[in-house]
C-alpha cells in the first residue's frame, strides 16, 4: 500500500492509497471464505465451497461490496498505524460506485480524515518572563496598618449641620429621565465624602453643603453603564437631598487598640506590624508564583500555532457554553435573567465561550506536546501531593478526601489530570529566566511585554504576506516553503486577533492558570 497526503484545512488530510492487485485479491477471498464457511452451496460442505462456484452463485454486486467492505477493514487500521495517525472522527471514504473495484487490478482511491491537531510550539524551554517582587516594604506594612485602624473607626452623631470631608452623609435621591415624568429611581443611599469613587461624583458636590439642602445634577450614563440596565445611555437629573450626617472617628494606634481588635490575640503594635509582615510576605509570594504561571501559559498560548478542527471546536463550545448555563444555575440565575441584566443576548454569549474553548484547547494541546516531548508522567508521591494540596486550599480532612476517593474512580482521574497538568507547567516554570519586577511597576511592564508580543506578531505576519507574495510572483513550485509563510501568518493572526472582551493574553491571565483544572476542582468540590 502506497499512502500520498495533503494537508486540508481544520486539521483535515486528504490521503490517497494506491493497493496492489494482490492486496485487492486478499480482500476477496476473505470474502469467499466467509461465503464458503456459511455453507448453503449445493453439492458443498461448509467451508469446501471453491471461489469459482462462489462467483457463478452469488450476485457480482454482491460480491463487490463485501469485498470493500472488507478491504476498508483490513488497510485502515494498518495505514493508521504505519502513518502515525489519531483520527478524531470516523472517515470519509468515498462510495462504493465511484470506486472502480475489481478483482485481480490494483486500486487507487482517496478520502478525507480529521486527525488530532499536531501544535507547533516555537518556545517553551528558557522562556523570558516577568513576576512581581515578593519583598515586602515598610510601606506595605504601614498600608495594612493603616487598613486595620480605619477599620476600628466609629460613627457618631454631630451636632453640626455642614458636611465635612470624612463625613457619612444619608441622602434622598430622585433620579428623573429626560423625558419622564415619574423618577426613574427614588431611594436613600449613603455617601462616604472624600471617597471619590462615585459617578457622578456626588460627594464632591454635597461637600460644604447643609443637612436639609438638595443639590442638582445633570448627568448623562454610558450606553454599557452597568450599575443599572434601565439608567444605561440616558441622559438624567439627580436631585440629591442631604438628610443627616454622621462623622467617622478614627482611633490612634495603640497596644490597647490592638488587643481590643484582635481580641487579645495580639498584645503590642509592634507585635501586629511583625505579622503583618510575614502575612503579607507570604501572600506576595503565592501572587508572584501565580502571576509567573500565567506569564508562562500566555507566553506557550502565544507561541504556539494549532489548526484546529471545526468540529472539535464545536464540540468544545457547546460544553463550555453548558458549564456557564450551570453556574447561572448554582447562583439561582437563569441564562434570560443574565442576559436581561448583562444586556447582552444569547449569540454574544455563545461567541465568548467558543472562544474561550478556543483557547482553552490550544493551550491543552501545546502542554500535552510538550508532555510528550519532554516525557513527563506523574508518580504516585505526584497524585498524594495533588491530594493533600486540594484537602488544605478546600479546608478539607486529608483522610475524607482519600475515603470518598476510593469509591469515586472518575475523581482520581481528575486528580491526576489536575497533577499532571501542574507538573507539566512547573517543569516550564522552572526552566524559564524569571525577572523580578517592583510591585509598583509591574503592571506596566506586563503591558508593555504584551505590546511587543503583539508587535511581533505583526512583524511575522507582515514577513509570511511577503514570502507569499513573492512565491506567486516568482511561480516557484517551493510547495513546503509555501506551506511555512501561510502557517505562519495563520500564527501571527491566532496571537494577534482579539475578541471585543479581551485579547489572548488577557484570557491567560483570568483564566488560563486554572482552566480545566478549576473545572474539576468545583465538580469534585461538590461532591466531596
Amino acid at each position: 500500500m502506497e499512502v500520498h497526503t495533503s494537508k486540508l484545512p481544520g486539521s483535515r488530510l486528504e490521503l490517497k492509497l494506491q493497493l496492489s492487485a494482490q492486496e485487492v485479491d486478499g480482500a476477496y477471498s476473505k470474502v469467499f471464505d466467509e461465503l464458503s464457511a456459511q455453507g448453503g452451496i449445493p453439492g458443498f460442505r461448509p467451508g469446501r465451497a471453491p471461489a469459482k462456484i462462489i462467483r457463478r452463485r452469488v450476485d457480482e454486486k454482491m460480491l463487490q461490496e463485501m469485498a470493500w467492505v472488507r478491504l476498508l477493514e483490513d488497510q485502515y487500521p494498518k495505514l493508521l498505524e504505519n502513518e502515525g495517525l489519531e483520527p478524531l472522527e470516523d472517515p470519509q471514504f468515498p462510495e462504493l460506485d465511484d470506486v472502480p473495484l475489481a478483482e485481480g487490478t490494483p486500486l487507487e482511491f482517496s478520502f478525507t480524515l480529521t486527525v488530532r491537531p499536531q501544535p507547533q510550539i516555537r518556545q517553551y524551554k528558557g522562556l523570558e518572563l516577568i513576576k512581581p517582587s515578593a519583598e515586602v516594604t515598610e510601606q506595605d506594612v504601614d498600608n495594612y496598618v493603616r487598613q486595620f485602624v480605619e477599620n476600628a473607626a466609629e460613627e457618631v452623631e454631630v451636632e453640626r449641620d455642614l458636611v465635612a470631608d470624612g463625613d457619612i452623609v444619608n441622602v434622598g435621591l430622585k433620579v428623573i429621565g429626560e423625558s419622564d415624568d415619574e423618577p426613574l429611581s427614588e431611594d436613600e443611599q449613603e455617601f462616604f465624602i472624600g471617597k471619590g469613587t462615585y459617578d457622578p461624583p456626588i460627594d464632591q458636590e454635597l461637600l460644604g453643603k447643609r443637612v436639609g439642602e438638595t443639590i442638582t445634577i445633570e448627568h448623562q450614563y454610558p450606553d454599557d453603564y452597568a450599575g443599572d440596565a434601565e439608567l444605561a445611555g440616558k441622559q438624567v437629573t439627580i436631585h440629591a437631598t442631604i438628610a443627616g450626617l454622621k462623622e467617622r472617628r478614627v482611633p490612634e494606634l495603640t497596644d490597647e487598640l490592638v488587643k481590643q481588635q484582635t481580641d487579645g490575640d495580639m498584645e503590642s503594635v509592634e507585635e501586629l506590624r511583625e505579622s503583618v509582615r510575614q502575612n503579607l510576605a507570604q501572600q506576595f509570594a503565592q501572587q508572584a508564583e501565580q502571576e509567573l504561571e500565567q506569564n508562562a501559559l500566555a507566553a506557550i498560548l502565544s507561541g504556539t500555532e494549532v489548526d484546529l478542527p471545526e468540529t472539535l471546536v464545536e464540540g468544545a463550545a457547546a460544553e463550555s457554553f453548558e458549564r456557564f448555563q450551570d453556574d447561572l444555575q448554582r447562583e439561582n440565575l437563569s441564562l434570560e435573567a443574565f442576559m436581561d441584566i448583562a444586556q447582552v443576548d444569547e449569540s454574544t454569549i455563545r461567541q465568548n465561550e467558543r472562544s474561550r474553548a478556543e483557547t482553552m484547547l490550544k493551550l491543552n494541546l501545546a502542554l500535552g506536546e510538550i508532555r510528550r516531548l519532554e516525557e513527563i508522567e506523574i508518580s504516585d508521591e505526584d497524585l498524594d501531593a495533588e491530594i493533600a494540596h486540594f484537602a488544605e486550599s478546600t479546608g478539607q480532612e486529608e483522610s475524607f478526601v482519600r475515603n470518598f476517593l476510593e469509591l469515586q474512580e472518575d475523581a482520581v482521574e481528575q486528580f491526576r489530570e489536575r497533577a499532571l497538568r501542574n507538573k507539566i507547567i512547573k517543569f516550564i516554570v522552572e526552566n524559564c529566566e524569571a525577572t523580578e519586577i517592583p510591585r509598583d511597576q509591574y503592571e506596566d511592564t506586563k503591558l508593555e511585554q504584551r505590546r511587543k508580543l503583539q508587535e511581533m506578531a505583526e512583524a511575522a505576519r507582515s514577513d509570511a504576506d511577503e514570502a507569499v507574495a513573492a512565491d506567486e510572483a516568482t511561480g516557484t513550485d517551493d510547495a513546503a516553503a509555501t506551506e511555512e509563510a501561510v502557517d505562519t501568518a495563520e500564527q501571527a493572526s491566532d496571537d494577534t486577533d482579539t475578541e471585543p472582551e479581551a485579547s489572548a493574553a488577557d484570557v491567560a491571565d483570568t483564566e488560563l492558570a486554572q482552566g480545566d483544572a478549576d473545572e474539576s476542582q468545583e465538580a469534585t468540590e461538590s461532591e466531596v
